[in-house]
């Protein structure tokens, strides 16, 4: 993990009007060791893990069965996502669906697709139980699932902030 990468991408995300200066890294407290100066007028922040989140253990991979997907936009990509896990029936799919757009598609009949209305426990619940999680490229969830041990691959996300530094914040 390229803690120094992070940051400092954090750090370029800070300068923008919409941050207020606030340097945003998954790795906050290993930012002394990357020898980067943090400016006096940036604040060094981690995504905000709910209390919910905090009180979970990480499952050991043993008992993970599932794969999560949550990605923002799932009804336009019912032809290309949905259809690809659907032939996968080797891994079962928690498909966690926004509350504005369509709960699914016609693979809904898939017996390895299990669509469900996005609600934050059930889906954290299902994150921690995860093989690993597609999501799309936002650093909250990357920042869930990086707590919970579960793999995180993330969707490409047009003009996303935080794109790269979660990219660049998981190992292959």
């Amino acid at each position: 993990v390229d803690n120094e990468t992070s940051y400092k991408t954090g750090l370029h995300i800070s300068g923008g009007d919409y941050a207020k200066g606030l340097a945003i890294t998954l790795f906050p407290s290993d930012v002394d060791a990357c020898d980067v100066p943090v400016p006096e007028n940036v604040q060094l922040v981690s995504p905000i893990l709910s209390t919910y989140v905090k009180s979970l253990t990480p499952l050991p991979v043993r008992l993970r069965e599932h794969v999560v997907v949550y990605v923002s936009g799932a009804s336009a990509k019912c032809e290309w996502l949905y259809a690809t896990l659907a032939r996968m029936p080797e891994f079962q799919f928690k498909i966690f669906v926004p509350p504005d757009e369509l709960m699914g598609c016609e693979l809904q009949d898939a017996a390895n697709l299990h669509f469900y209305r996005a609600n934050y426990k059930h889906f954290v619940d299902a994150l921690q139980g995860a093989i690993c999680a597609i999501t799309n490229s936002g650093m909250q969830t990357a920042a869930e699932a990086l707590y919970l041990r579960v793999r995180n691959f993330a969707l490409p996300t047009a003009n996303h902030h935080a794109q790269k530094a979660v990219g660049e914040s998981f190992p292959c």
